[in-house]
């Protein structure tokens, strides 16, 4: 028995590989491997661009603060939301929350509460006494600061009346010093909007 031109056992395979179907097959393989290369990275990008703040622009904590991000910042998306904002840098961990005094409390009888928390927390050796300052936009508030052997901290309040706006910022002591003044910027570009004035 005589064996035809095309009876060979791999003639198919090879005409097989090179006919229009394969060659689309292979196309279509390739985009797809191309769009999960490409792809992945451009939601990487997209969500670590949503996750930073836009720099130089007023950040809304809520309706009634705001205050301007430096650089660099990472929001935290799972710790931000409903009157506050979670954010981190070189170690350093910032926290923007909004308020209101309580009925019948100054702004400094309030800070004295958490300043006070901050003498008792172990991790801390020297907490400063409560200091005033200024918000650019000429709002007065109150701060201090804490360190200890690894740790370091700040926090910074502000009221318009009732309404109130926390800053505070901890983490490692080695790192602090990369961001104090990002951190005391931000402190003063710190916006309250005015509200009833507390126990009235």
């Amino acid at each position: 028995m005589t064996l035809g031109p095309d009876a060979g056992p791999h003639h198919h395979r090879f005409r097989d590989l090179f006919d229009r179907r394969s060659v689309i097959g292979a196309l279509a393989v390739v985009a797809v491997l191309c769009l999960f290369g490409f792809g992945i990275q451009w939601v990487d990008e997209a969500v670590k661009r949503s996750s930073t703040f836009d720099v130089g622009s007023a950040y809304e904590v809520s309706d009634t603060v705001s205050f301007t991000p430096t650089a660099g910042w990472e929001i935290d998306p799972s710790q931000s939301g409903d009157g506050g904002v979670l954010a981190t840098k070189n170690g350093i961990t910032l926290q923007v929350t909004a308020g209101q005094l309580p009925e019948g409390q100054t702004l400094e009888s309030f800070a004295k509460v958490f300043h006070d928390s901050d003498k008792q927390d172990g991790k801390y050796t020297k907490v400063s006494r409560l200091q005033p300052f200024v918000t650019t936009n000429g709002v007065n508030g109150v701060t201090w600061d804490a360190h200890g052997p690894t740790d370091a901290g700040a926090t910074w309040l502000v009221a318009n009346g009732a309404n109130l706006g926390q800053m505070t910022a901890f983490g490692s002591d080695s790192t602090w010093d990369s961001v104090e003044e990002e951190l005391e910027e931000m402190a003063k570009s710190l916006v309250v909007a005015p509200g009833q004035a507390a126990g009235s």
